[in-house]
């Protein structure tokens, strides 16, 4: 279809993973940083945020499970490590 329609935005602002917990060579909670502040996330909880494009993060689906990774140029998360 050409030409303009009227439609509506809806803007929110992608957050950050600031920091990562981890039990072994597994990350279990993210640290995710916004504009209301600071809270640590379940993986589950983040994967939820980086498919609903929330978050500066790519979801990966491998044969293992549903895992994260940095965007591209961004700090890997093992340097993140709390």
């Amino acid at each position: 279809m050409e030409g303009w329609e009227k439609g509506w935005e809806e803007f929110y602002e992608k957050q950050y993973i600031s920091a990562v917990k981890r039990k072994g060579s597994t990350i279990t909670e993210y640290l995710v940083q916004g504009k209301e502040g600071q809270k640590w996330l379940t993986k589950a909880e983040a994967v939820i945020l980086a498919v609903s494009g929330k978050l500066h993060a790519i979801v990966v689906h491998a044969k293992m499970g549903i895992y994260l990774r940095p965007e591209f140029h961004a700090k890997a998360f093992r340097i993140l490590v709390r």
